[in-house]
This record gives C-alpha cells, structure tokens and sequence, in this order.
C-alpha cells in the first residue's frame, strides 16, 4: 500500500502536477525516508524528495522545519539497538536529504542560518564517529543501506557550502581519518571512494585545511606502524581501508598536489 501511495507521488511529481506538496504529502515523506523496502525507500521516497525540491515544491518554511527534523534523534541521529538493523536507513537517506536542502540553499534560495549549517555539520561529525553499519547492497528487498556512502554525499554538500566554517570542515576530516584509525571492518562497496569525494571540496577550500589533512594522515599512518599484533583481522581490515582509501585520494583529478604527494609516497612504502 505505502509503495502504491509513494510511486504515485514519484509519477506525479515526474509529470509536474503539484506546484506544493499538502502536508499529507510530505508527511507520507516523512515517515518512510527509513522504509526498509529498498524500491519504497530509494526510487520512491528519496527520487520524489529531490524532484519536489528542484521544481521548488517546498517552501523555505517547510525546508526550515525539515532541516531541522532532519537533524533529530528520529532521522539522521537516529540510534540503533543491534549493530546491524534497519535504522541504519533512517540515518543513511536523512543524509541524503538533507545534501539536496544544502544543495538547493546553495544554488537556488539561500535561507539555512549559520546556526543550522554548523548543527549539520556537528551532527555529521557524530553520525561518523558512532556509526558501525558498514553494509552496502544488502539483498533484493532492503537494497542499499550505504550509510558511509551517503555521509560522503553529506560532506560534499557542506564543503561545498561558502558559509561552513573551516573549524566545522576541519572536525568532519578528523573525523573522516578517525575513523578508518577506529573502525574494525573491511569497507566492500567502495564507501571509501564516496568518502574521497565528501572530502575534495572541503580540502581545495584553503591551504590551511589542506595542511591540516596531511598532518592528520602523518598521524594515522604512525598510529597503524605502532600497532605491534598484525595478524589480526581488525588491524588488515585497517590497514586495507586506508590503503584504499589513499588509493581513491590518488585518482582524483581535483586533489591537491601536495596531497597527492604525500599519499603516493607511503602507497609505495
């Protein structure tokens, strides 16, 4: 029945029928941006969100309120009772929404205080540091959950965002190389390359912060030659993160130079 109401929706928003969306509307929304169904979730709810917002079919009320419900216990901080289990959808698309509200205060209207800007920027740091679930593809009927993934997509939108402090964009990359030092399991569906990308704005934004990025990664690469016990699972899953994700910072074209420098030299160490 829900899959029914939100393809519906999809359709009619597809066709541009709606110049707003009523409140039953959005709360339809609302209450299945976590839906473990993947088709409802991803191609439903998430696909009508984005159109709804490019055809400016929310008012920047309502994308004042949805910011700031986004950022709650209920969505993106939304916390879980096992270390696998379906919140980590809530958390995963609350991302998602809210890189398409950064987007569209960016290019189109801006109205997001620096109050808020810095809350989702906090709220990120913390979603990073706490998450556990790293599945991506789940199966034929959840679908993706690719919750580092969209954190990516998240930090990409912020970075991008002329009025995030450095001091905000310099937490989310300690934050980011903190985790590849804390996490125990191997990443599989390519979080690491999403997580690269969330990071390239936020280093071409100023020398400092791209200086402060080498320092953090001198750092982590002393914290793993220090481990003593190797052999271990959480260690190599460690070890092959970061080489990883040192080898998705090496690809992309827009890193900087000293970066890349830097990065290249301990892939060949």
């Amino acid at each position: 029945m829900v899959r029914k109401e939100v393809n519906l929706l999809v359709k009619e928003v597809k066709n541009q029928k709606y110049s707003s969306l009523n409140s039953q509307q959005l709360t339809l929304l609302l209450e299945n941006i976590g839906n473990p169904d993947g088709a409802t979730r991803d191609q439903g709810v998430y696909t009508a969100f984005y159109l709804a917002v490019e055809q400016d079919c929310f008012s920047i009320q309502q994308l004042n309120q949805l910011t700031n419900l986004l950022v709650s216990s209920d969505y993106l901080m939304r916390e879980g009772n096992e270390l696998e289990d379906d919140t980590v959808f809530w958390r995963s698309f609350s991302s998602l929404f809210l890189a398409t509200i950064l987007d569209y205060d960016r290019t189109k209207q801006a109205f997001l205080s620096a109050k808020q800007l810095s809350t989702i920027s906090l709220s990120l740091c913390f979603v990073l540091a706490l998450e556990q679930d790293s599945r991506g593809y789940i199966d034929e009927e959840k679908g993706w959950a690719h919750a580092f993934a969209h954190y990516g997509e998240l930090m990409a939108g912020l970075g991008r965002h002329p009025l995030v402090t450095e001091a905000d964009l310099a937490l989310m990359m300690t934050s980011v190389v903190q985790k590849l030092a804390a996490f125990p399991d191997g990443f599989q569906f390519g979080e690491e390359e999403r997580l690269v990308k969330g990071l390239i704005p936020i280093l071409n934004r100023s020398t400092e912060l791209e200086q402060s990025f080498i320092r953090l990664i001198q750092k982590h690469q002393l914290q793993l030659a220090s481990v003593n016990e190797k052999n271990n699972l959480t260690y190599l899953n460690r070890w092959y993160n970061t080489r990883r994700f040192y080898q998705q910072l090496v690809l992309a074209a827009e890193i900087p130079s000293s970066i890349n420098f830097i990065v290249q030299k301990y892939l060949t160490s």
